[in-house]
């Protein structure tokens, strides 16, 4: 579900074709950290059901699904991703897409959850002080409401 969800947004991004350079370099840049992260997530699981007692892998699967859903300290792709795509792209992305992510962690993660919430309430804050561009401050928003 996840890779579908991936590549669905990447054509609903480029929609209007391939004129605009950082359009593409956004585009890019979301579907190679999605994709790796999509990677990890399934490699890790993998391993975590073949030995549940394995920590590491337990700490990558989290790790991976943190980046899929742009929060601190894996977020400063996010805003670069928002900045350069229009406002109707930012507006999935920052719902449509944290989805999937979000029942993941919900469902899988219990323990060690705080200090990345931590993160989030104390890190977009401190970040949303130095912003004067619109699409920065809601990618920033959206990232403090991850926590």
């Amino acid at each position: 579900m996840l890779e579908i969800n991936i590549i669905a947004f990447t054509s609903i991004k480029n929609k209007g074709g391939y004129s605009d350079k950082l359009k593409i370099n956004g585009t890019l840049k979301y579907f190679i950290i999605q994709t790796a992260a999509s990677a990890v997530i399934l490699l890790s699981s993998i391993i975590i059901e073949i030995n549940r007692s394995n920590d590491l892998f337990k700490t990558v699967f989290t790790l991976s699904i943190i980046v899929k859903i742009a929060s601190v300290p894996f977020h400063q792709w996010f805003v670069r991703v928002i900045s350069r795509i229009g406002p109707l792209n930012s507006t999935i992305l920052i719902t449509w897409q944290k989805i999937i992510p979000l029942v993941i962690v919900s469902l899988t993660i219990q323990r060690n959850l705080e200090i990345f919430i931590l993160l989030c309430v104390t890190v977009s804050p401190i970040e949303l002080m130095n912003t004067k561009e619109t699409l920065k401050i809601i990618a920033l928003s959206s990232i403090y409401n991850n926590g």
